[in-house]
């Protein structure tokens, strides 16, 4: 297998491989989703189809049920109709005149009450509507099943001028004097229970509702009144709810209504073959998606095999160029640009590995040099200053000040160069910079006033060392230069989140920034390097993210911000 991967070319195996799998998935996933949606659609969609008809059209049963029971409490609870009913002066004519105001007001207004019957205690029929509608009066089976809490449906349609009636009884109860009234029989319009499942009677689908195992409305006619006219072996009770037969699949599904003594069962027979069309489409479009897919993954497969192996072979003669002469144009042997590939690279990833560790031994070895130099780069000048300030005063034999300078002179060194560590404590560092400003005010007498604002606890905190002093320098010497006032230096220190803050802030001459909050230009032809070495020996320690920023506007102020990492870990450190 491995002479064989030598030997073969890249773009024809990367090709072959491609669309091997993809023909393998491609098939794959035809036959997963295939059986995913055939099973989804049997499981779901089916049930899912016949539950939501069956729930509209026991809906429309329910609504049927509640409107007659409302209808029922209204003449319930009419006192008009008690009146009538109970005067014993109203002859059976006045009385069916006087009621035929109150029931016609029901039965006009309502699509699915044909005709009313109210059958008083004593027998006594008053008929309102369609008076063509056989009473049932005599009917005592009928009468006998009524009651005062539920409805009765009876499984004899009467038929009509063609429409068919289903008589609905109940029995009229008085519950605040405990008296039965009578009984009321609503005479429905089939046409209104019909009407709710004939959206989903099509070709070769029915749906019918029974009572009793009677058909009390069918989309047929002829099979109102009958028993259910499937084969019995269908609806035998060892099988479940739905189940095929020769080709058909029969649902049923049985209403708990409490508020109805029968038994009322919804019928659906489905045609498989319209259960399935929808499915066949579906896999027809399946098959075509997939077969678009494969078509155009192949295009891609020989497209993207061309690319990517021009791209390495590319990248073969870059590299192997690159690593013997970059101005060679080697030619590559051999039937497998892999190989020729992993030769080239192996050789210059070695030359590259030697050439990074000299560059970072060599680069280690510049940036402490760097720092060193620029740690030593401390301006001289200070010390030749007060050795002539001590030789001026000696001089004038005041010996005192004499004292206090050298002890400053002697603090100054001792923290500046505090045996040679890069990093103090801010009061170690607040010390040097109040003896640098004691000698300078020994020399530049009522010239200038030092503040110190601190923040309570920062002076246990580390900083690199030798950063105040240069900028204090700078206001003394930049700063006051020809002023006619006393001037004043605020020194702040501050945390500020992860930092810590330190701000220089004089009332001198001011100055003209080079840009905004840059480090401004020396105007001497030998200095500059004070403010320049402390900035950039921050950025060397704490990263180019900190370091000096400047305010300043010419004859009013000068701000210098000196921002250090908080709470740094000296170990850690850059530099150390």
């Amino acid at each position: 297998m491995i002479d064989l991967f030598s030997r073969i070319s890249i773009r024809r195996f990367v090709t072959i491989i491609i669309i091997f799998f993809i023909l393998v998935f491609s098939a794959a996933a035809t036959v997963v989703t295939y059986n995913y949606a055939l099973h989804t659609f049997k499981n779901k969609y089916v049930d899912g189809y016949m539950n939501s008809v069956f729930a509209e059209i026991e809906q429309s049963i329910v609504s049927v049920r509640n409107h007659l029971n409302n209808v029922s409490l209204n003449l319930l609870s009419s006192s008009e109709i008690r009146r009538i009913i109970n005067n014993d002066d109203f002859t059976y004519e006045m009385k069916t005149e006087l009621l035929n105001q109150i029931f016609n007001n029901i039965i006009t207004g309502d699509n699915y009450i044909g005709a009313i019957d109210f059958i008083t205690s004593d027998d006594i029929v008053f008929r309102f509507g369609n008076t063509a509608i056989a009473t049932v009066a005599e009917d005592a089976e009928f009468i006998n099943h009524l009651s005062n809490m539920q409805l009765f449906i009876k499984n004899d349609c009467k038929q009509i001028d063609g429409n068919y009636y289903l008589p609905i009884g109940k029995k009229i109860y008085n519950y605040s004097t405990g008296s039965h009234i009578g009984n009321i029989i609503f005479y429905v319009d089939e046409a209104t229970l019909g009407s709710s499942f004939s959206e989903f009677t099509m070709s070769k689908n029915i749906f019918f509702i029974s009572v009793d195992d009677v058909i009390i409305s069918h989309p047929e006619k002829k099979h109102i009144n009958s028993g259910l006219y499937m084969p019995t072996e269908i609806f035998s009770d060892e099988l479940s709810n739905s189940y095929d037969y020769q080709g058909y699949a029969a649902y049923e599904n049985e209403l708990e209504e409490k508020s109805v003594i029968n038994k009322i069962k919804i019928t659906g027979i489905i045609s498989n073959q319209f259960l399935y069309s929808t499915i066949n489409r579906i896999t027809t479009i399946i098959f075509i998606i997939f077969g678009a897919i494969l078509l155009v993954s192949i295009m891609l497969a020989l497209a993207f095999s061309k690319n990517l192996i021009h791209h390495i072979d590319m990248l073969n003669k870059n590299i192997a160029r690159f690593a013997n002469d970059y101005t060679a144009h080697p030619e590559i042997h051999g039937d497998n640009e892999i190989i020729q590939l992993e030769k080239s690279f192996r050789k210059m990833t070695t030359q590259i590995t030697n050439l990074i560790s000299k560059i970072e031994v060599e680069k280690e070895k510049q940036r402490i040099t760097e720092v060193n130099f620029l740690q030593s780069q401390i301006n001289p000048h200070f010390i030749y200053n007060a050795l002539d300030a001590i030789s001026w005063k000696a001089k004038i034999n005041k010996q005192s000040e004499i004292d206090d300078m050298v002890i400053n002179l002697a603090t100054f060194l001792r923290v500046g160069l505090h045996k040679g560590d890069n990093i103090i404590s801010i009061g170690d560092e607040l010390r040097h910079v109040e003896s640098y400003i004691r000698i300078e005010k020994n020399r530049f007498h009522d010239l200038f006033d030092v503040e110190f604002q601190l923040e309570e606890g920062i002076v246990d905190k580390k900083t690199v060392k030798v950063i105040l002093q240069p900028v204090v320098e700078n206001c003394i010497i930049h700063g006051f230069k020809g002023i006619d006032y006393i001037g004043k230096i605020i020194i702040r220190a501050y945390t500020q989140g992860d930092s810590i803050i330190f701000e220089v802030e004089d009332n001198g001459c001011g100055m003209e920034l080079c840009g905004d909050g840059q480090i401004p230009k020396s105007k001497q032809a030998t200095g500059g390097y004070g403010l320049y070495n402390v900035n950039k020996r921050l950025q060397m320690y704490y990263g180019e993210d900190y370091g000096l920023s400047f305010e300043s506007k010419p004859g009013m102020y000068t701000i210098v911000k000196i921002k250090i990492k908080n709470e740094m870990d000296h170990c850690n450190v850059r530099g150390e």
